[in-house]
């Protein structure tokens, strides 16, 4: 039998550097993270003493809304730097796992496939949902988690993806679910960065998770019912969900809103390119830098 560890901190600062999502994988995979992280450590903080302004496209929204797609589109269509199957161990020292990624597979020479399964990817070059950092970064101990077990970092978060910008000498494409949340946060403590919500019926989301659920998935939200069809309660839970990112867009001022550009997930569907130039665009008028063109493109 196969030795495991089981590891929750409820502040994930005391003893131990994991959140509780790491819980329960097999002692090796926990002891290789660690030695990825104190061998790594040396060579992020000079990358983060280094860093200049964070550069970002954080792609948000709630479950099933297309943030994966999205992601992998930007990542794609546009020189941009992002988190890959092989950069994701690095999650504490998230520079370096480009560095490490660009080494092995070339630096952007692979673009990711659109392919995916739930949120999910298992090409080495495709993008990664870097769940660990995120669930790090605000405090959730497991992303079925309601609230966070402590203050979001938001200071790492600008360090991290000044870091990533820095080395990678362009802007950073992520996505995060809770960024969602925390949208006046965000455009604050990233001023250079943009913010990129994705609009979807609720319903067709609830759809969507209820047929990953079907297929042997498990949302790390807990929002599918073992239920034929989606029933009210996981349709309220949703609508909540989506209620809390309006309340948050609604907290901004007219100057931080402009750091929001809200697409359609039936837009991203069937008209990628037209999202994509509109992207350009508006990065091109609200920041100071350009999503330059991929050599090749998608």
């Amino acid at each position: 039998m196969r030795k495991t560890l089981t590891i929750w901190n409820p502040g994930m600062d005391e003893g131990g550097i994991f959140p509780g999502r790491l819980a329960h994988l097999p002692a090796g995979q926990i002891e290789l993270l660690d030695a990825l992280d104190a061998g790594s450590r040396p060579l992020y903080e000079r990358d983060a003493a280094a860093a200049g302004e964070a550069h970002a496209v954080l792609v948000t929204g709630v479950p099933r809304s297309g943030t994966t797609l999205m992601t992998q589109q930007v990542a794609r269509w546009f020189d941009v730097s992002y988190v890959s199957n092989m950069a994701a161990p690095f999650w504490r020292t998230p520079s370096v796992g480009l560095r490490f990624a660009a080494m092995v597979a070339g630096d952007g020479a692979v673009p990711p496939s659109l392919a995916s399964q739930r949120g999910r990817t298992v090409e080495p070059t495709n993008v990664h949902e870097f769940g660990y950092f995120w669930s790090w970064i605000f405090g959730m101990p497991t992303m079925r988690e309601a609230e966070a077990r402590h203050p979001a970092r938001w200071g790492e978060l600008s360090r991290a993806i000044a870091a990533m910008t820095t080395v990678g000498e362009r802007p950073v494409v992520l996505k995060s679910f809770h960024v969602a949340l925390n949208l006046r946060e965000a455009v604050r403590t990233l001023p250079s960065s943009i913010i990129v919500v994705m609009d979807r019926d609720v319903r067709s989301c609830a759809d969507s998770l209820h047929r990953a659920k079907a297929s042997g998935g498990l949302d790390e939200l807990g929002l599918v019912t073992r239920d034929q069809h989606h029933d009210a309660s996981e349709l309220d839970q949703i609508l909540a969900l989506q209620g809390r990112i309006d309340r948050a867009a609604r907290l901004m001022n007219s100057q931080e809103a402009q750091r929001l550009l809200v697409v359609e997930h039936d837009d991203l569907v069937h008209d990628p390119a037209r999202v994509m130039v509109n992207l350009a665009e508006e990065c091109d008028r609200r920041m100071p830098w350009r999503l330059q063109p991929r050599t090749l493109a998608p």
